[in-house]
């Protein structure tokens, strides 16, 4: 799993498959201010995650 910081504390994320668009919600993800570090999609469901989630992540 990747382990991501966010406002409220930390998160580990895992798994199993491929995204299908990953190009597309990277550069979506991008223009609203996202800064990925890996090429993995788990990275890319975890801004998702955090993007249209904030409220919900406890």
């Amino acid at each position: 799993p990747l382990v991501f910081h966010y406002l409220k504390g930390m998160v580990a994320l895992a798994h199993n498959g491929n995204l299908i668009n990953t190009v597309e919600l990277r550069k979506q993800l991008a223009t609203y201010g996202s800064v990925f570090q890996t090429t993995t999609d788990t990275e890319i469901v975890a801004n998702l995650l955090a993007r249209y989630s904030q409220d919900k992540l406890e």
